[in-house]
């Protein structure tokens, strides 16, 4: 079933509702944190993001044990590019604006694999209905 899914852009968007997520978090940490002294600003690298996130797709062994060899290729969301940007402090209102095109870009991201979802969903119930 996987092997399907791999080949749809439904395992590349499901990686980016992942990142999405994970940026909205962390945005939220930031406006929770504005006050703080010493807070360091934080932010998502979603290329770097994305780009772990897509080396890290394949079959996956399963471990009982820490002493047992990993076999195949790590799972995972990628999500590993959270970075501080001390450069300038933490700004509310700018770190609003972020998180709104943060949730545009998730519900849009969104919308497209619920059709991709759709398309699928035609394409085996029209092989089973034929």
């Amino acid at each position: 079933m996987e092997e399907i899914f791999n080949r749809t852009p439904i395992a590349l968007l499901s990686k980016v509702l992942n990142i999405s997520s994970t940026r909205q978090k962390v945005i939220a940490s930031n406006i929770a944190n504005a006050m703080t002294p010493g807070y360091t600003r934080k932010d998502v690298d979603f290329g770097s993001s994305l780009k772990t996130a897509m080396e890290r797709t394949g079959i996956q062994g399963r471990r009982d044990d820490e002493r047992h060899i990993p076999l195949g290729r790590r799972h995972g969301d990628g999500i590993s590019a959270v970075i501080e940007d001390g450069r300038e402090p933490t700004d509310i209102e700018k770190e609003m604006v972020a998180s709104a095109e943060n949730q545009i870009f998730y519900s849009a991201a969104a919308k497209i694999i619920g059709g991709n979802f759709k398309a699928l969903k035609a394409v085996i119930r029209g092989r089973f209905t034929g």
